[in-house]
């Protein structure tokens, strides 16, 4: 359903996808029940489509606090969406090991130009103060920030 809270991110998704000159990846941002994830998982589902038939990399879909169980992936080929941003534990401990796969990832598609999509309920400004001055001063660079208002669509 196209309604006055996801226009202007479906304009901009359908965009994109004309856009084979397209550096940034969308930074999307709303109340919990908005349809941020549906959306991006709908378009991730296109995406891959084209990609499987132009054989380019396939889009990867995962909760933030997914990529923290499953960090042997490469996350280096490909669109990356990362759903539930802000939610995942920043640091990981590991037999001893400190580690912030999170921060790391998107710092090596941030100096690598991959595209990267981000779904979350936090919006940059909060999420400062978990991931620092370095990584949220790249978001600039890589996403194009938009904000779906409004009251949760689950009943």
């Amino acid at each position: 359903v196209i309604d006055g809270k996801n226009e202007l991110l479906l304009k901009k998704l359908h965009s994109h996808l004309n856009d084979s000159s397209a550096k940034k990846g969308f930074f999307v941002v709303g109340s919990n029940g908005t349809g941020k994830s549906l959306t991006m998982l709908s378009f991730a589902s296109i995406c891959n489509k084209i990609a499987e038939a132009s054989r380019q990399p396939i889009q990867r879909f995962m909760k933030a606090y997914n990529i923290i169980l499953n960090k042997e992936l490469d996350f280096s080929k490909g669109n990356l969406y990362i759903d539930e941003l802000g939610r995942e534990e920043v640091q990981i401990n590991t037999f001893g090991t400190k580690s912030y796969p999170i921060l790391d990832i998107i710092a090596d598609r941030y100096d690598n130009g991959m595209i990267t999509h981000v779904i979350t309920n936090f919006r940059k400004e909060d999420l400062k103060p978990k991931y620092g001055n370095y990584i949220i001063d790249r978001f600039n660079e890589m996403f194009e920030f938009v904000e779906i208002k409004g009251e949760s669509n689950r009943k």
